[in-house]
């Protein structure tokens, strides 16, 4: 998913609090708003419909939408992380359903699995992955449907909360050897085991809010011992460094404040003189002969943000089928993502019909106008030549007559004036039978000749003679005129329609 200049949001929820943080990300970089977060007012029936829970969400909270990545917790979640041969990403997705079913305690159709490959090196890839139930993925699904939020990613808090501890690592000496880092809220506390900048475990522990100082701390070295044992095991020996714990809250034993990424309200044991510092810090430290420091969770970023910022660097790129070394931590179901390919294709393929028919109905549109305008401007001619009419027939006969009038006075359209014209073309050897005068129009000819040359000679020379305009010879027939045979022929000489 590449966003352009747009806003992506970034969610988890606490109970019926849901807390989120929208970026905009443009041509200079992300922009974070201010982490927000809201308690919805809702009973505890409608909380667990995840209808009812969006419509709430929807009316109680309405500038929140847009594209979001939700952030599943850590509780009810599996974590493991493993180091694996570097294979291809079809034996990859294999290796990593083989070991989630053998730490699931649920059938592989009721559990949704995701990994991220966390570090790639000497043909070994250590990889975080994470398995939940498949209602819970379902539930988050329906709620943003629901809530008109496009969900472009299901995360894992465990693997957001390494992304924050990663980048606070970064530049300190603290990443050196064997450490612990605890995060705190919620009345529990996931711990992340890094050695030398690279997390072995995530684990999560849960303590009663009103555990006291002493039996928490000893659950909790319980619990820290157990997990350095297993790690020697599997790693080979090594000493805890040292620990470093956040909390939502600002002092041990105190209600923690609801600010974007705190309990929202767990107790924690009692604190000890120092303020801000737990008793039992020191309990540790003794302990585990190693520096145990305790700060609060306000010194890290806010966890919604931190989901963004995992959208935006590097950008995320949806997949659905293996994809190996480039996976990244996401849930949602392939079958999601075709269902939102199609729905996309749909809209698009509606959105070219509907311009389509927009523009064919534009281009009827203009052809009916044009055609309209056209015929009106036809009839406009038609009432406008209709008007014309009897003038330009009064008109055309006042031509014929002045035509005829000047036919008439022109001196070489008269009769005497054709005669003497043919007569001085008449070759030798051709005689004029008949003269028939048609005034102002033609005259026709027959003759007889003893022979066709003649007949022929005569008929260039008139085509030849600028009184007449066109002339068309009859047919040249053979007669008897005193036991002598001659050549009869007849020919129209017809006068230009405008003297010359």
């Amino acid at each position: 998913m590449r966003i352009g200049k747009k806003i992506i949001t970034g969610m988890y929820r606490r109970g019926n609090t849901f807390h989120w943080t929208a970026v905009t990300a443009g041509p200079d970089g992300p922009v974070y708003a201010p982490p927000e977060s809201g308690a919805l007012e809702i009973d505890e029936a409608a909380a667990a419909d995840p209808k009812a829970l969006a419509a709430q969400l929807r009316k109680q909270f309405p500038a929140l939408a847009g594209p979001a990545a939700f952030a599943l917790p850590s509780e009810r979640m599996l974590i493991r992380v493993m180091t694996l041969p570097a294979c291809d990403a079809a034996e990859m997705d294999s290796m990593i359903q083989l070991q989630m079913d053998k730490i699931s305690p649920f059938p592989d159709d009721h559990m949704a699995i995701a990994y991220e490959v966390l570090a790639s090196n000497d043909g070994r890839r250590r990889v975080l992955m994470a398995g939940v139930q498949k209602e819970s993925v379902e539930s988050i699904g329906a709620l943003c449907a629901g809530a008109g939020l496009d969900l472009r990613r299901l995360d894992a808090e465990p693997a957001v909360w390494w992304r924050v501890i990663r980048d606070y690592l970064a530049g300190r000496d603290s990443g050196a050897g064997r450490n612990v880092f605890g995060i705190i809220e919620a009345g529990q506390i996931l711990l992340i085991t890094v050695q030398q900048g690279q997390p072995l475990s995530f684990n999560l522990m849960r303590f009663p809010e009103e555990l006291p100082p002493d039996e928490f701390a000893g659950e909790l070295l319980q619990e820290i011992q157990n997990l350095n044992l297993a790690l020697d095991i599997e790693q080979g020996p090594d000493a805890i460094a040292g620990l470093r714990f956040w909390s939502g809250g600002g002092q041990a034993g105190a209600r923690t404040d609801t600010r974007d990424g705190s309990a929202g309200g767990v107790a924690l044991p009692e604190a000890g003189a120092g303020e801000g510092i737990p008793v039992w810090r020191d309990m540790l430290a003794k302990a585990l002969n190693c520096p145990v420091e305790f700060a609060p969770l306000a010194d890290l970023p806010p966890l919604s943000s931190s989901i963004a910022q995992r959208m935006l660097t590097p950008p995320f790129q949806p997949h659905s089928a293996p994809q190996g070394e480039k996976s990244v931590m996401d849930f949602i179901p392939a079958a999601w993502r075709a269902a939102a390919a199609a729905r996309q294709l749909k809209r698009q393929l509606m959105l070219i019909s509907a311009v389509m028919l927009a523009v064919w109905m534009a281009g009827m549109a203009a052809f009916f106008s044009g055609y309209r305008l056209e015929r009106m401007r036809t009839e406009r001619l038609d009432a406008r030549m209709q008007t014309l009419k009897a003038p330009a027939d009064e008109v055309r006969m006042l031509q014929r007559k002045l035509r005829s009038f000047e036919q008439s006075l022109a001196r070489n359209r008269l009769a005497l004036e054709a005669l003497r014209e043919v007569s001085r073309l008449l070759p030798a050897g051709a005689n004029i039978t008949s003269f028939h005068f048609k005034r102002g129009r033609s005259i026709i000819l027959r003759g007889e000749a003893e022979t066709v040359e003649p007949i022929y000679d005569f008929k260039q020379a008139l085509d030849d003679c600028p009184l007449f305009d066109q002339i068309e010879m009859g047919s040249v027939q053979p007669g008897k005129r005193r036991n002598v045979t001659v050549q009869t022929f007849q020919m129209n000489a017809r006068f230009p329609e405008e003297p010359k």
